[in-house]
């Protein structure tokens, strides 16, 4: 693959929710939340905390990356609370008020999401090749992406973390947990002789997101398994996580691909485990817009350019990009 850069600065990589709204009045009091260097759960934590409201009380439609500037909407259920921002080191959020509604923000409303990302480290014929791509059209698999199965700079096993809840393996889940940076030691150490207590008191939403993972990991190896079975292309690994890129998807291909459900792993309010089937669109057809191409202020005799793009909701701008480049390496004249 070419080594090119983004995400080295959260300034690199900004993300803007696209959420059709209506604030007539009602008991939900919506607010835009911007945030750097924070992953949403962690926010929405901090800010149930500081107004003591119940965390089942605030509602959001996605989640946003943590090493990125990101703003996404967020419903507070009966109560209005102040702006605010608040900042440490290099991690900040600010929240502002923007009316009222009859209704929470719910996941399966949300849009897309606009992003603008800086490319960076690339060689002038790269560079080129981005500028001279924008406006025509890439098809892209619409996997999953690492942000999916584990935290910046941890280790990326939410995947086996929702498998051993499945499986109410609930010590090695508790191990697992502490490994990727989702607990510190001193909780691990308070609760590893009654892991199935902690696990089952996890706050129902972060619970569905590791089963989530999980669900998520083996729909990628589903799909990928079937283009790789039928197109060129080549392997990637990216965090313990591995993906099949391909520039020759066939219209065959498409159609295959597209008859493969997820299927969920739900909690049922009986706190019973069930499964539900879903279909998520396997490609997309990427459009991009470039800007100039500029000096890198980062890697010296470098070049970098920001591109800015459309993506439906619970696609992966950073898994896109990876694509993009893959198939701009090896596109055919």
């Amino acid at each position: 693959m070419l080594e090119y850069k983004y995400k080295c600065r959260c300034e690199d990589f900004r993300v803007n929710e696209i959420l059709n709204i209506v604030t007539d009045g009602g008991n939900y009091n919506y607010y835009i939340l911007k945030k750097k260097g924070f992953r949403t759960v962690d926010v929405i934590d901090l800010i149930a905390e500081k107004n003591l409201i119940e965390l089942e009380d605030i509602s959001y439609a996605g989640l946003k990356d943590e090493d990125a500037i990101t703003l996404q909407y967020i419903a507070i259920k009966g109560r209005k609370i102040d702006n605010c921002m608040e900042h440490s080191g290099n991690r900040q959020y600010e929240l502002n008020y923007v009316g009222s509604s009859e209704y929470p923000i719910e996941i399966g409303k949300l849009q897309g999401n606009s992003f603008k990302l800086r490319l960076r480290n690339l060689d002038e014929s790269v560079a080129e090749a981005i500028k001279k791509g924008e406006k025509h059209y890439f098809t892209i698999l619409n996997y999953f992406d690492t942000q999916r199965f584990g935290m910046p700079k941890k280790k990326h096993i939410t995947h086996l973390i929702g498998k051993n809840i499945i499986e109410k393996r609930y010590e090695e889940v508790l191990k697992q947990l502490l490994i990727s940076g989702n607990i510190d030691e001193e909780t691990y150490n308070q609760w590893k002789n009654d892991a199935d207590s902690f696990i089952n008191n996890i706050e129902p939403r972060r619970r569905t997101f590791f089963l989530s993972a999980y669900d998520s990991y083996i729909w990628n190896h589903m799909i990928g398994d079937i283009v790789k079975n039928n197109c060129s292309g080549h392997e990637y690994e990216k965090e313990g996580i591995t993906f099949f890129y391909s520039n020759n998807i066939t219209d065959a291909v498409r159609s295959e691909i597209e008859k493969i459900p997820i299927i969920w792993h739900r909690y049922a309010e009986s706190g019973e485990i069930f499964k539900k089937e879903s279909f998520r669109q396997p490609y997309i057809n990427l459009i991009y817009r470039a800007s100039d191409i500029w000096d890198d202020d980062e890697y010296k005799e470098k070049y970098m350019i920001d591109i800015d793009f459309v993506l439906p909701a619970g696609s992966y701008a950073t898994n896109a990009v990876d694509q993009l480049m893959y198939i701009l390496e090896n596109k055919k004249d």
